[in-house]
């Protein structure tokens, strides 16, 4: 008896907080008709907004919480990284490994913790770097399999200093710089060959100490040389001692993506990779078609991380802790309703790091009734610094 009073209890418990929910028309009536009787006194006004804006917060993470996917609960610390071509994404946490993959999500904790690691251009290969010293590295591959659900794993395949730049190919091999000479390690038999010579790399300022920096690419790599601020821009496509020099001046080695838009389905995987060149107070972002044509460049604030929506030609990147959508040709900002520590654009959808250091993905778009939420608490915060 006792047991079936508790569960009919539990029962009208649950149908009184189902009645008692608001429509969104509801809420948003009640708010705007709170913000209207906002009293005039300073003290109780500031007192009266924030009671608002933490009660918008919540009816914002409710709407959230329904459209999410929870991919890794405690991501702190994590490393990150999606492929060239937009189409995997790859977590490494305490937790291990996870791929997500056009067919879903994969998990496998083999290997150590690595200090980073790099995706081939598609995603299929990774290499990560496990630090033996202070200068010492041991590099390990992992391979994901054609349809990235694999886990094929090569351990401490070469020991070299941390900061030789090792990267893996789409063609299942390994490019190595030491020295600024230029090897290419087939997996398959462990072989090595010199494939690019440092004698093929002008330096633009000789007296200075120049490095080199490779990026994965669909047909061979791409080789950044130069000094800090100062890099050429050269195309190596596969044939040994044969390199391309595409563009003079890249300010930065770091490659920012391009995906076609977000939460918009994507015909095709991403064919454009953006890099910033200039000087300072001067900085573009320079697109290039690939393996290597220079493409449209455009005025962009500098950040460190940056996605062009190829459909919608706006930028994606994170200001104040919130992802903006920045349209070049009139320089407008605008806010997505939520705060992040990173993002990704994946697929159709955005991959980030939430306050709590969670790991989620949304592939929804916002609502008309979570852009409504947005805009009051927008306007209220806007109220608050008056």
């Amino acid at each position: 008896m006792k047991r079936a009073a508790l569960t009919g209890s539990i029962l009208l418990l649950s149908l009184l907080t189902v009645s008692c929910r608001k429509e969104p028309e509801e809420v948003i009536a009640d708010l705007q008709e709170s913000i209207a009787e906002l009293p005039l006194d300073p003290a109780d006004r500031q007192e009266a907004i924030e009671e608002l804006l933490a009660e918008i917060e919540e009816y914002e993470n409710e709407e959230n919480e329904k459209r999410i996917q929870v991919l890794i609960e405690k991501a702190e610390g994590g490393l990150f990284e999606e492929s060239g071509d937009g189409t995997i994404f790859v977590a490494r946490t305490k937790s291990g490994w996870t791929v997500l993959h056009a067919g879903g999500q994969n998990q496998f904790s083999e290997g150590d913790d690595p200090e980073s690691f790099l995706l081939s251009f598609g995603g299929r290969y990774i290499v990560y770097s496990v630090k033996e010293d202070d200068e010492k590295c041991r590099f390990s591959w992992i391979d994901l399999g054609e349809n990235r659900t694999g886990s094929d794993h090569e351990e401490d395949f070469i020991e070299e200093a941390c900061s030789t730049p090792v990267i893996p190919g789409d063609d299942g091999s390994v490019y190595i710089s030491r020295s600024n000479d230029i090897f290419q390690r087939n997996m398959a038999d462990g072989q090595e060959k010199l494939v690019l010579g440092r004698a093929f790399f002008k330096p633009a300022f000789p007296k200075i100490n120049n490095r080199m920096f490779m990026i994965p690419i669909p047909e061979g790599i791409w080789l950044l040389f130069g000094a800090a601020g100062h890099y050429d821009l050269y195309h190596y496509a596969g044939t040994p001692g044969t390199v391309r020099k595409i563009y003079p001046g890249i300010a930065s080695p770091l490659v920012q993506p391009a995906a076609y838009g977000l939460f918009t389905e994507s015909p095709t995987a991403s064919t454009a990779l953006f890099l910033y060149t200039g000087e300072a107070g001067r900085y573009r972002l320079q697109g290039f078609t690939l393996p290597g044509t220079p493409w449209k460049s455009f005025q962009v604030p500098v950040r460190r991380n940056v996605t062009y929506l190829l459909s919608e030609d706006q930028f994606l990147f994170i200001k104040d802790a919130y992802p903006i959508r920045y349209v070049p040709s009139t320089g407008k900002e605008s806010r997505l309703p939520l705060r992040v520590r990173r993002i990704f654009v994946h697929g159709s959808g955005l991959i980030y790091v939430d306050e709590q250091n969670r790991l989620l993905l949304r592939t929804e778009p916002y609502s008309e009734y979570e852009k409504k939420l947005f805009q009051m608490k927008e306007e209220l915060e806007q109220n608050l610094r008056q």
